[in-house]
């Protein structure tokens, strides 16, 4: 890791192309599980039930947990950025790069990888994690500020 100051930029169409496909890989992952998604829950219990399936595998017949780190962690950034006014940003520390979420008009105030997220908790959490994660991370005091308003919505990451 470098002492560099981050770094932030807008996240290009190459670096949301990733996004998209594994947002795309995410939903591929319901009819792999065979799991329907119930329409009383929001993406991070849905991400708690692909937890919970992956887990359930015998290690040689399930996803790798790259794969499912990679979609699982697109699905909840992209439900994040619809909660909290956060933008895709690329971050760099002057050696790396990698995408999260920010506050692009303060990318410093607020920060988070939900790929990181996702993978340093998985391997310990067969229960899930995401839906406690996420309720604890929008319950602090400091996101009340980012909440994006009612009607408000992010730029759409697929074109309609």
């Amino acid at each position: 890791m470098s002492n560099e100051p981050l770094k932030f930029r807008p996240a290009g169409r190459e670096d949301l192309d990733d996004v998209r496909s594994c947002i795309g890989g995410y939903f591929e992952l319901f009819d792999v599980a065979g799991i329907e998604p119930d329409e009383n829950e929001d993406t991070p219990q849905h991400c708690d039930h692909l937890i919970r399936w992956w887990h359930a595998q015998g290690e040689q017949s399930r996803p790798e947990s790259t794969d499912i780190e990679n979609c699982i962690g697109a699905a909840l950034g992209d439900y994040i950025r619809h909660v909290l006014r956060v933008e895709w940003m690329m971050v760099s520390d002057g050696e790396d790069e990698a995408i999260v979420l920010a506050n692009p008009d303060d990318p410093d105030e607020f920060m988070i990888s939900p790929f990181d997220a996702i993978s340093e908790y998985l391997p310990d959490n067969p229960d899930g994690f995401v839906a406690e994660m996420v309720a604890g991370l929008l319950d602090e005091e400091a996101m009340q500020d980012l909440f994006r308003p009612e009607g408000e919505t992010p730029l759409p990451l697929f074109d309609e």
